[in-house]
């Protein structure tokens, strides 16, 4: 009887033990999926963040554009009387845009694109070291840019692009050697080609 008493209570503690491992590992599942649905919508929620960082930098951006666009038609219709055209290229022409240039090599000779949204009046003018573009009523994005081209072997050591006083823009381009120049208008392009004298 006692052997029996005994086996009865080391069963009783065998499924005791056996329902308290099968809560622990219900426990530690249930406990995992949690911990996998908090990372879920932890990325999520991040992601969420990011984007609305996002959406914010660029609507910042957008405005600051928008600002510096009426501050300069403002400054422009100040400075010359008359409103900006909203198209250049009428009787009436507003700013250009010099939205920047290319340097290439063809054979021995350095070709300069400048890319612009319209063609406006320009003079080419020959310095002791080069040559320089000077475009009217035209604007240059930022501060202009430069492109080091002394590595090629043309005329051309570098070229750089600049904002003038009373909305005018340069091209500057100084030359290792002597050269000819030739210019190339296109509605929307003005190539420079620099071909070494013989």
């Amino acid at each position: 009887r006692e052997s029996k008493a005994r086996q009865e209570s080391e069963t009783k503690v065998r499924e005791a033990i056996a329902k308290a491992q099968d809560r622990a590992f219900r426990d530690d599942s249930a406990r995992a999926e949690l911990e996998k649905a908090l990372q879920k919508e932890r990325a999520r929620s991040e992601a969420l963040q990011s984007e609305s960082k996002s959406k914010g930098a660029l609507a910042t951006a957008d405005a600051a554009f928008e600002k510096s666009e009426r501050s300069e038609r403002a400054r422009f219709a100040r400075e010359t009387g008359r409103p900006l055209d909203e198209a250049p290229g009428k009787s009436e022409p507003g700013l250009y845009v010099l939205k920047g240039f290319d340097f290439k090599q063809r054979d021995r000779v350095g070709v300069v694109v400048v890319h612009l949204s319209g063609m406006p009046s320009y003079t080419v003018n020959e310095r002791a070291d080069g040559y320089e573009i000077v475009f009217e009523t035209t604007r240059i994005p930022g501060t202009g840019g430069i492109i080091d081209a002394s590595f090629f072997e043309t005329p051309v050591s570098l070229v750089r692009s600049e904002a003038l006083p009373a909305f005018r823009a340069r091209i500057s381009i100084r030359l290792k050697r002597d050269a000819t120049l030739q210019v190339n208008p296109q509605e929307r392009e003005l190539t420079l080609e620099f071909t070494p004298r013989q």
